[in-house]
């Protein structure tokens, strides 16, 4: 269980599947300390931290990040509230949560930085460095504005047929294409599976046309402009309408192939012994299986 607290209508928890990862971003991507920084990356970060979630209502209004070993070290960061909650004690109320976190005990050293919030941090024992000739760091400042956005680029995704004794050689040669991102064998109706990110459409037709579909053993290409990319965080979100799905929990699987997608049957326990069957159709390349099978 993630620890969870309470006071009037404001909630601050630790459970990383409440966190609006879109809301965090907005923010981190405007702030003075990580200005730029790209979605992706707020998400790795987010994956690999021990985060607190500060919510009114359901609305995310604030965030703090840990990076620790949880044994002995602990470094804190990416500490916000929004402006139009700040002067409610709500900062000092979230650093309280954070500070009395089991897993944060017994640390031999918890650090932080800060440009102007020193009064806060001191109300919990946070002091200015006794050595700081002792402290090195490598910090690259611009780093985020180094790199163009994601969202801001072109993401395409080709569907290549490709001769069946070319499709190593091929896929080697379209890796090393500038602006293929990743290169995927699939089974089915087509062998490859290109994922290009480029700057602008004019960027894409010619990666496709000159350079792709000049790459002896290619027989046929079909490409797909991708809109939004949903990312790992988001796809869990769409199932937080009342109940989650743990892993551990599929019972099973059942793939039945279609001539225009997949059946996906999932089975999972949710309480107890109930069971309960979600059907998820795709409409994805037609896989030359036969089925149904069963995965589990």
């Amino acid at each position: 269980m993630h620890p969870e607290y309470k006071c009037d209508q404001f909630t601050v928890s630790a459970d990383p599947y409440k966190l609006d990862i879109e809301a965090i971003y907005d923010f981190l991507t405007h702030c003075y300390w990580s200005e730029g920084i790209l979605r992706e990356t707020v998400e790795r970060a987010i994956e690999h931290s021990l985060c607190f979630g500060l919510y009114d209502g359901k609305k995310q209004i604030g965030f703090a990040r840990v990076i620790s070993d949880h044994a002995t070290y602990a470094y804190l960061c990416d500490v916000y509230v929004l402006e139009s909650y700040r002067g409610k004690g709500l900062g000092t109320w979230l650093m309280s949560c954070v500070m009395k976190h089991p897993e944060l005990q017994g640390l031999r050293r918890f650090t932080l930085l800060t440009r102007d919030a020193h009064d806060l941090y001191q109300k919990f024992g946070f002091a200015a460095a006794k050595n700081p000739s002792r402290y090195m760091e490598i910090h690259v400042a611009d780093i985020y504005k180094k790199y163009k956005r994601r969202s801001d680029m072109v993401t395409a995704i080709v569907l290549l047929t490709v001769a069946r004794d070319k499709i190593n050689p091929v896929a080697e040669q379209l890796a090393d294409i500038e602006g293929i991102t990743e290169v995927h064998s699939v089974a089915g109706r087509y062998d490859l599976a290109v994922i290009i990110r480029v700057k602008d459409n004019d960027r894409l037709a010619d990666l496709v046309t000159d350079h792709i579909r000049k790459v002896a053993g290619i027989e046929k290409s079909e490409t797909l402009i991708a809109f939004r990319v949903y990312s790992k965080h988001d796809l869990e979100r769409m199932f937080q309408s009342g109940w989650k799905i743990d892993y551990a929990d599929i019972l099973a699987v059942e793939v039945c192939p279609d001539k225009s997608g997949l059946l996906w049957k999932i089975c999972f326990r949710t309480s107890g012994l109930h069971r309960l069957t979600l059907n998820i159709f795709l409409f994805t390349i037609a896989p030359a299986f036969q089925g149904p099978f069963s995965l589990r």
